[in-house]
């Protein structure tokens, strides 16, 4: 591993590394040594129904979530859970139950914009295969694909 010493930060804030094995182009650091990056829980995404829900679960009330990946479902088996006021963001990015649970299931009469999703493969026994509501405020639903 490097040495810490070699790196410093200047007064404008950007990163010196005064060494021969570093090189930078087209907007990439590179470097001939070897170097342990760690990610956070937050920064990696999966494209799992759980790493969405943790998602989720961190904003705001009246926040909004762009999705950046597809989602599929490891396991949740109510599907995702939305109990705030939020808005999604779909992109156009599928989330896909794989026909072993429903995708959403919004509670306590949330307010929830969903926008540009696909659907794909939500199960329910009963009501509800892609999302499930007992009632909502103000939502909004549009551009949606089932």
């Amino acid at each position: 591993m490097a040495d810490d010493s070699i790196y410093e930060i200047d007064s404008q804030g950007d990163l010196n590394i005064p060494s021969s094995d570093v090189s930078v182009s087209d907007s990439f650091l590179t470097s001939s040594e070897p170097s342990d990056v760690e990610l956070g829980d937050s920064e990696i995404d999966d494209g799992k129904f759980s790493t969405l829900q943790d998602k989720i679960d961190g904003l705001g009330d009246g926040e909004t979530l762009h999705l950046s990946n597809d989602y599929s479902n490891d396991g949740l088996t109510e599907g995702i859970i939305i109990s705030k006021n939020i808005r999604i963001e779909g992109n156009g990015y599928k989330l896909d139950a794989l026909n072993k649970s429903r995708i959403f299931t919004i509670t306590d009469s949330k307010t929830v914009a969903l926008n540009n999703i696909v659907f794909m493969n939500g199960f329910s026994g009963d009501n509800g295969g892609a999302i499930y509501f007992d009632s909502l405020s103000n939502s909004n639903f549009t551009n949606l694909t089932f």
